[in-house]
């Protein structure tokens, strides 16, 4: 494995320390399970930083490994410690490398799951710029969400997220609080068919309130099986953000971007537990500050693997 992908081995430390409850709990119960997941994308994008003035296209590399551990409480509860990392690397912009950090616990019922989480990506490229190594900032965020199953064949999910972006003193301006919240709704219509819809708002405040907005996101999902075990996935969004400056002479001042994406993603299972996919998407936002539109395509390959 290339050095560029193994991380900082001070992370993967971190990781399993916090994991040793749910670990020293599974050595006791011989009822406790290990799962994990593990996946590697190779996709290519036609612009790595929608909404520069130059587009950037490229190809890159995402692998993903997530470990958990299970341990039933009660005979309808069990608790379930997970820790995961995504590893993304570029072929020609290697300083948009990173990875992301992220930890959580789920509890679990016969109808109902509670999750709370914690993520972290530190030195993450947000755009170049000339005379500098460009816009880097630290990402943090913790969240929680509930999923419950309201009647047979329909399920509803709230989510609740706070972000904290730290940009490098040059960019200290970017540095934001970022808020989302997200209810969706899911129905199950028959063996690997499903329909969903889902409401996202976002409020982000800047410490200069000259990037500070609110967006809300609408996006539906749908699920269909087709011939030869090959499974369907189409998806829609549509958004709107508004910048709340409260500055006349800001850039965003007044600032309204419309935002809309879809996509689609072909599955199979080639071999239990091997899965490929393969997956395509295009965004556009158009924006009343014109310089800030674009229109982006990305696609790409996944295999996966989980137990």
């Amino acid at each position: 494995m290339s050095p560029r992908f193994v991380g900082s081995h001070r992370s993967w430390i971190v990781a399993l320390i916090l994991l040793h409850p749910a670990i020293c709990s599974a050595d006791a119960d011989h009822e406790s399970a290990w799962g994990g997941e593990v996946g590697i994308e190779r996709f290519h994008t036609s612009d790595l930083f929608p909404g520069v003035s130059i587009s950037r296209p490229d190809w890159g590399l995402r692998a993903s490994l997530k470990a958990s551990a299970t341990v039933p409480l009660t005979t309808n509860l069990e608790i379930t410690e997970w820790a995961k990392v995504v590893a993304e690397r570029y072929d020609s912009w290697t300083a948009r490398d990173l990875e992301r950090w992220t930890l959580g616990m789920d509890f679990k019922g016969s109808s109902y799951r509670i999750r709370i989480y914690g993520e972290r990506t530190g030195d993450e490229l947000y755009f170049p710029a000339t005379a500098s190594d460009g816009a880097i900032l630290d990402r943090a965020a913790a969240g929680g969400d509930i999923r419950v199953e309201m009647f047979p064949g329909w399920r509803a999910d709230v989510r609740a997220e706070y972000e904290s972006q730290d940009f490098v003193p040059t960019f200290d301006d970017l540095d934001a609080h970022r808020w989302r919240f997200r209810s969706g709704l899911r129905r199950s219509i028959g063996a690997g068919r499903s329909l969903s819809l889902s409401h996202e708002y976002r409020r982000a405040t800047s410490v200069t309130r000259l990037y500070s907005y609110a967006q809300n996101d609408l996006r539906g999902l749908a699920e269909w099986p087709l011939p030869l075990g090959v499974a369907l996935e189409l998806e829609a969004q549509l958004g709107l953000r508004n910048y709340r400056t409260g500055q006349t002479f800001a850039v965003n001042f007044g600032r309204g971007d419309t935002r809309g994406l879809v996509g689609g993603r072909l599955g199979h299972t080639l071999v239990h537990p091997i899965r490929a996919e393969l997956y395509g998407e295009w965004r556009r936002r158009t924006s009343t500050r014109s310089s800030k539109s674009y229109d982006v395509s990305t696609i790409g390959i996944a295999l996966s693997a989980s137990r």
